[in-house]
């Protein structure tokens, strides 16, 4: 199956996470996969050097495991990122509501509720 860069084949591995992952739980995630996908592209490097003969089927299947592991990695990359901005907006959020809190002035008629 041929496919461009910017397409992305029905085969293509996805990873759904725990919908409730810290951010730094995506990091660690996204750096593991980016590991294993730079162990395998320097084994089959090492492989393809010391091989007489390259087997094209295996090494398509190769690098096709290699592109899954990269898509993966920069898959929770991206929602590390939109994570970490999803978290400082709730901060933001959350401190201005705070403070608006603090200057409304009470209730009238509740007792000062």
């Amino acid at each position: 199956m041929r496919t461009s860069i910017d397409s992305t084949p029905s085969h293509v591995a996805t990873c759904h996470n725990e919908p409730l992952q810290s951010t730094d739980d995506l990091l660690n995630d996204a750096t593991t996969w980016l590991q294993y996908a730079r162990g395998v592209t320097l084994t089959l490097a090492d492989l393809i050097h010391e091989a007489e003969e390259v087997d094209c089927q295996n090494l398509a299947l190769s690098l096709e495991a290699i592109a899954a592991m990269t898509r993966m990695g920069t898959q929770q990359l991206g929602e590390a990122r939109a994570q970490a901005r999803w978290d400082a907006v709730a901060a933001e959020e959350a401190a201005t509501f705070a403070a608006n809190r603090r200057d409304e002035p009470p209730l009238a008629g509740f007792g000062g509720i």
